[in-house]
């Protein structure tokens, strides 16, 4: 029994923000309903290019839906529509990932679902929010993360701009939506009362900006790409070590600079009056770095770490992704777990987040086939008879 044991979601979105909230609603206890249209295997079901598909599913959704029901219901049909507001007469949570008007063009606007369930929680994923003059265009991670002027300053001073190497708005998005959700039940436990929480993606990055706006607002300094640099924050970058290791290190406070300095057997440094203050530093930063290159490409990686570690400097050498399951601090707190399935055989997926000492969250069965659960819910939650059920499957509505 989690935490949220209990409380019912119906998901209602494709892509990876919507589903990935519902998953970690799942992980403490909520029942998540996926609703699929009949027949369709939408993205969310072929995401990355893993092969080989099982008709309806990839490896990434047996893992990324792991604990959902699915049912098939295709709420633009009238029957399908009156099930749909059956189901969310039921619930307490509605994930809806489409651009606005989609869902009043099915007749289950706003005030159609208030109707139906005055308590509802209604999460509206969308790429620029449900108002403004750009509320109807489509959007997508990659392009929420140009928009959002974090493509902009990611990669080196001479390169093109880059997106980060994985979609974190999506993800970004997805936690957004928790936070949101978990706040409206929350105040409705005191009200009685639903409410709807406007989400768009390119805003999921804009706290990520950290101090961009800030300093444009003030300085009127627009941000460029600087690579490993972060302006203000020196010294702080990748270095590569004599075994062809790279290395990321950050000494950015005046204490840590004089234990690198101390680690680097450089006291030389700190004598240095282009270095003497982090100002001063980040002006001379080129030169800084400079010395701290050569002292690295002298040393392995082990011995830069372990040079670092012990007079308390961060810093870490830059792992692949097998470096990083292997890594003893990884296996000790179980990050990654495995899960069985009936195709695929052994999945793996990240372990649950945040951890909880007395609640924690629990991941249990792979993500389901294509209407696995129609006949579960409509027949056993909405009490619809096996001949209805029969005829809504002839008639395309589940």
């Amino acid at each position: 029994m989690g935490i949220l044991s209990g409380t019912r979601v119906i998901e209602l979105a494709d892509w990876v923000a919507g589903p990935f909230c519902s998953s970690v609603l799942s992980d403490f206890g909520a029942e998540v309903i996926r609703i699929d249209l009949p027949g369709q295997v939408v993205n969310t079901r072929r995401l990355h290019g893993m092969e080989p598909i099982d008709d309806e599913r990839s490896p990434f959704f047996a893992t990324f839906a792991h604990d959902k029901k699915s049912i098939t219901l295709d709420v633009r049909t009238e029957r399908g529509r009156s099930l749909f507001l059956d189901l969310i007469a039921r619930s307490d949570v509605l994930i809806a990932g489409f651009r606005p008007g989609a869902m009043a063009a099915w007749n289950l606007d706003e005030t159609v679902l208030e109707a139906a369930n005055p308590g509802l929680i209604t999460l509206n994923i969308s790429g620029y929010g449900q108002t403004g003059p750009w509320r109807e265009k489509p959007g997508l991670d990659r392009v929420a993360q140009a928009f959002a002027s974090a493509t902009y300053i990611t990669g080196h001073a001479d390169g093109p701009p880059v997106k980060a190497g994985v979609g974190y708005v999506d993800y970004a998005t997805g936690l957004w939506g928790i936070v949101g959700i978990l706040l409206a039940l929350i105040e409705r436990q005191g009200s009685g009362l639903g409410q709807s929480i406007d989400q768009s993606l390119y805003e999921s990055a804009l706290p990520f900006l950290c101090e961009v706006p800030l300093k444009y607002h003030r300085y009127h300094e627009i941000a460029e790409r600087l690579g490993n640099r972060v302006k203000g924050v020196s010294p702080g970058d990748a270095f590569l070590t004599a075994d062809k290791r790279w290395v990321q290190i950050s000494a950015s406070g005046d204490t840590q600079f004089h234990r690198l300095a101390a680690a680097m057997g450089q006291p030389s440094l700190l004598a240095e009056p282009r270095f003497a203050t982090m100002p001063l530093r980040d002006e001379n930063n080129a030169e800084l770095i400079g010395a701290i290159a050569q002292w690295v490409a002298a040393h392995t990686a082990q011995e830069v770490e372990d040079l670092l570690e012990q007079h308390g400097v961060a810093a870490g050498r830059i792992q692949n992704i097998e470096e990083l399951m292997a890594h003893p601090q990884v296996v000790a707190r179980e990050d990654f777990i495995t899960i069985d399935d009936d195709v695929f055989g052994e999945l793996l997926l990240p372990n649950v987040l945040p951890r909880l000492t007395r609640t924690p969250g629990r991941i249990e069965r792979p993500g389901p086939r294509l209407g696995e659960h129609t006949e579960e819910i409509l027949g056993g939650l909405l009490d619809i008879p096996d001949e209805e059920l029969t005829a809504l499957r002839q008639a395309g509505v589940v």
